[in-house]
């Protein structure tokens, strides 16, 4: 596998980042200030993760998906630990992610590569959201701010 960051955003990203936000539009709003890291496999993209800077000190993990053929492999984890690496080279003090009270499986590997819950962000995606979203049968609602902070 081969990882790569990288600053522009191609159409074949679209698919993964979809994956992960149903909503293109909130997508569109952190991508311009991103960067991606993307894995390859034999020249075809498999997984991506898109990471933000949002002040002096603190990334945030904006999305990341898998491609259903090579998730439970461990890619996500690699993903992960690269943004994590990465943002410690920065001189990050923290890294932060959110993710959907609803979503079982990220919110277990985040865990799982060190990430604590820090807030509860209520009634989020219905605030933001046009579309319901139905994840694992239930309503998603509420947000979940998980966090990691950097020793020095």
């Amino acid at each position: 596998m081969q990882f790569n960051w990288r600053q522009t955003v191609s159409p074949e990203d679209w698919p993964l980042l979809l994956e992960a936000d149903p909503s293109k539009s909130m997508i569109e709003t952190y991508l311009k200030q991103s960067e991606l890291l993307e894995v390859r496999q034999e020249g075809q993209l498999i997984g991506l993760l898109v990471l933000k800077q949002i002040e002096a000190g603190i990334s945030e993990i904006m999305n990341l998906s898998v491609t259903p053929l090579f998730q439970k492999r461990g890619v996500g984890r690699q993903l992960i630990e690269h943004a994590i690496a990465h943002s410690k080279e920065r001189n990050d003090q923290k890294i932060i992610v959110a993710t959907g009270t609803t979503s079982v499986g990220p919110l277990l590997l985040y865990q799982k590569c060190g990430f604590r819950v820090e807030a509860v962000e209520r009634d989020y995606f219905t605030k933001y959201y046009r579309e319901k979203i139905i994840e694992n049968d239930v309503y998603l609602q509420d947000r979940l701010l998980l966090s990691q902070e950097f020793k020095n």
